[in-house]
């Protein structure tokens, strides 16, 4: 709600109040992270607001207007990076120069896109819609230090409406078996038992990409991305203490499996996002996946708040059609 509001209001100069704000959640109110999504919107707008700190559960954001520049944010802790990016990339595509984002943060976070699925999935679904945006992964941040990096590049973009609606079958994937401070065996585990249960799934196909940097945590992860002519879809796993890589592995590949067994060309995580990029651009816009999120309710209602369209999500038990039309 925070992120797409605040992505939304700069993007249309419409000023936005927030309130109640993770009011459900054990600890309410902003995080350091969501403190860095609005500061960043506020340095690319040169906008104003009020009850911008940790624990607030009020806020009010005035926007101005997208400026171009090379930019540099720091979450300061090991708050998602990749959260930050997706708030600030549509705002920096409607400036008139190309610009960089510099984030530093938590390149791999619980309950939050990693750095690798924002790079080869996240921003080449967004570029169907028009986004003209690359990522590039500096340094690896890891739970509880942080201090990883990702660069982005953003370049004026003009938004176009899209249909990622056709089912489709997955025979090619790759896996990123990423580690820091950890025994090089544990990534070659990781990759291994990843690709065994990807042929499980019927994927033939599977290149490895073994990645491992210092980092100030030790930390793991597993992403998959499963590619098609149609489709695109990507599934992440976290390392812990304690956790075989094998199990990690293996939670990659079943945190797409539903979406690899429908033949859905967009993974849940992505379509509430995506449909931003729907909305901002008009016309008529479809999303195929296979199961409904709050987030995807929840984008779909806040959506038609800034923007005058319609959205219905169409559920039948193994997939959920999302369409979308606007002015």
């Amino acid at each position: 709600m925070l992120r797409s509001s605040i992505s939304l209001s700069s993007m249309l100069s419409k000023p936005v109040h927030l309130y109640n704000i993770r009011g459900k959640r054990p600890q309410p109110g902003l995080k350091a992270q969501h403190v860095t999504c609005v500061k960043a919107a506020l340095q690319v707008t040169g906008g104003k607001a009020e009850g911008l700190e940790k624990g607030s559960q009020k806020l009010s954001f005035h926007p101005g207007t997208a400026m171009a520049g090379d930019y540099y944010f720091d979450v300061g802790t090991a708050g998602s990076a990749s959260l930050v990016a997706q708030t600030i990339l549509p705002v920096l595509a409607e400036a008139n120069k190309e610009s960089s984002a510099r984030i530093t943060g938590g390149t791999h976070a619980k309950w939050a896109p990693n750095a690798h699925y924002l790079k080869h999935v996240f921003l080449p679904l967004a570029s169907k819609f028009g986004l003209r945006a690359e990522c590039s992964i500096e340094e690896f941040g890891w739970f509880p230090k942080g201090g990883g990096r990702i660069c982005l590049t953003v370049k004026p973009s003009e938004f176009k409406p899209a249909l990622l609606n056709k089912k489709t079958s997955y025979e090619e994937a790759v896996v990123y078996s990423c580690t820091s401070n950890l025994p090089d065996h544990v990534a070659e585990r990781q990759a291994k038992e990843a690709g065994k249960a990807l042929l499980e799934l019927g994927v033939r196909e599977t290149e490895v990409v073994l990645e491992r940097k210092k980092s100030l945590s030790p930390g793991s992860a597993v992403t998959v991305v499963l590619k098609s002519r149609e489709g695109l879809l990507g599934g992440s796993a976290l390392g812990e203490r304690g956790k075989p890589s094998e199990k990690v592995a293996r939670e990659a590949v079943e945190s797409v499996k539903k979406e690899v067994l429908a033949g859905s060309p967009v993974d849940r995580h992505a379509a509430d996002q995506l449909l931003l990029y729907a909305a901002l651009a008009g016309g008529k816009s479809g999303l195929l996946t296979a199961k409904k999120t709050m987030h995807l309710e929840t984008n779909a209602w806040l959506v038609k708040q800034f923007i005058k369209c319609s959205v219905s999500i169409e559920e039948n038990g193994v997939e959920t059609l999302v369409k979308l039309e606007g002015e």
